[in-house]
């Protein structure tokens, strides 16, 4: 029993000193480092829009067709303040898309109370625009 006892006097004596020694660390920043982050910002925002993913809510097609987009753009927006949304054509249809999401599982979150109010909405990759990190 005494033998455990002085493995484990051994053992803590051995942690507590690596513990006060992670306390006092310093980090050294490179001189020039905030302008390298700003130049990396400033050429995202040049690419403007990169791989994503948006949810679609609608497409139509015919008569009346961008008049029927415009107003379901408008309703998204009134609902959804929080969420960008873009109509958009690609012949024969016009589209409304919501959202600027960088990956699957970001739109999946929002696509649940979506559908709560347009049961026929999906998931879709394009392009979005680049937003800050």
């Amino acid at each position: 029993m005494f033998k455990h006892w002085v493995i484990l006097l051994f053992i803590l004596s051995i942690l507590i000193p690596l513990d006060a020694q992670e306390m006092n660390v310093k980090f050294d920043i490179e001189t020039g480092i905030e302008e390298v982050e700003e130049a990396h910002l400033a050429a995202w925002q040049k690419v403007g829009k990169v791989e994503g993913y948006r949810i679609q809510i609608l497409a139509v097609a015919g008569t009346n067709s961008k008049k029927n987009a415009q107003k379901v753009l408008d309703e998204f927006s009134l609902l959804f303040p929080e969420i960008a949304v873009y109509l958009t054509y690609s012949e024969p249809n016009f589209r409304v898309r919501a959202g600027n999401f960088r990956t699957r599982l970001d739109a999946m979150s929002v696509l649940g109370s979506i559908r709560q109010l347009y049961p026929g909405a999906f998931i879709v990759k394009d392009k979005i625009f680049y937003t800050e990190l």
